[in-house]
């Protein structure tokens, strides 16, 4: 019988990573796997609400001291690898896993195994049986729970799309939602990198690597984990400092400073344009001025980055 692992990283969020504790522990196993749930408590001391909840549930506890997102999902791998995972799944302490979750997972991964074409035999002309491309890992697709209150224009989450596409292939995936190949990370000695531990786009640079050495990567519009968006988040200032995180990564590539450039003034623009559009009652005007601060922010971000600058976005936690 294979083995999933499946771990949490958490910090400072008590009460939302009880509920995604208690959603992992309602979800149903696929058949022919086992499952363990690993917890990678990254406080500075021990938390013992966490370990008591892990205690409660029969839940695999490790605390991992260095604060950082890269320190704890290395925590995670390299615990799971010895508890003998052949899968590793990572959920967000601020998500809840459908009762399905994982037998999507599985599903996806036997679904979109694929014959690759073989070519021609250079001696006898026919092609040779067709090997099967396996599936390495499956992302799957984050829904967001938004605060009632909260205004429709500030419901706008720059967390990142997959797109919807079932089966779609992936040249790098996210933490969020995720399963892979445990063999893949032991034989090529795949880490997350330490150099974005406060930073993050750590799991976006670690898939990528995945991707490199052969790892097959698709998407999944099944298997679903839904986000808790806190209120912090939506805050303008809350929206700043992520689209502004997001810019910060944007630094690879040509012209990226042409492109801030040309974000700047876009952004400039729409919220010059904003008040126009309550008089002719077409987009609603407050959405079309935060799109346009978040073209700035991104774009102040990016600069800051190629000058030099660091930005440690998850040295502070939100939640709770």
């Amino acid at each position: 019988m294979e083995k999933i692992v499946v771990c949490i990283c958490t910090r400072g969020r008590p009460i939302l990573f009880r509920a995604c504790l208690d959603s992992l522990t309602s979800v149903i196993h696929p058949n022919g796997y086992g499952v363990d749930i690993l917890v990678i408590d990254n406080n500075d001391a021990k938390d013992v609400v966490v370990s008591d909840a892990c205690r409660s549930v029969g839940a695999r506890y490790r605390h991992e001291p260095e604060a950082g997102l890269s320190a704890a999902r290395n925590a995670g791998l390299a615990t799971a690898l010895v508890m003998g995972a052949d899968w590793i799944a990572f959920i967000d302490d601020d998500e809840v896993a459908d009762r399905l979750w994982l037998v999507r997972f599985m599903e996806a991964l036997n679904t979109y195994a694929y014959a690759v074409p073989a070519s021609p035999c250079v001696h006898c002309g026919k092609p040779h049986a067709e090997p099967i491309r396996l599936v390495d890992a499956v992302h799957g697709t984050i829904r967001y729970a938004y605060p009632p209150e909260s205004a429709m224009w500030r419901r706008r989450a720059p967390w990142g799309s997959w797109g919807d596409v079932d089966g779609k292939d992936l040249d790098c995936a996210g933490t969020g939602n995720v399963i892979f190949r445990a063999s893949i990370v032991r034989e090529h000695g795949l880490r997350f990198d330490a150099a974005h531990n406060a930073s993050g786009q750590e799991d976006t640079e670690f898939f990528r690597q995945f991707h490199a050495v052969g790892g097959r990567i698709i998407l999944s519009t099944l298997a679903v984990v839904t986000e808790t968006v806190t209120a912090d988040r939506l805050t303008l200032a809350g929206h700043w400092r992520k689209a502004y995180r997001n810019g910060h990564y944007k630094v690879s590539g040509k012209h990226r400073r042409r492109r801030a450039t040309r974000r700047i003034v876009g952004g400039v623009l729409k919220i010059a344009v904003s008040p126009l559009l309550l008089v002719g009652g077409w987009t609603p005007p407050m959405k079309t001025a935060l799109s346009g601060l978040l073209n700035i922010s991104e774009a102040a971000g990016t600069l800051h980055a190629l000058c030099g600058g660091v930005f440690e976005y998850y040295k502070k936690t939100t939640g709770y």
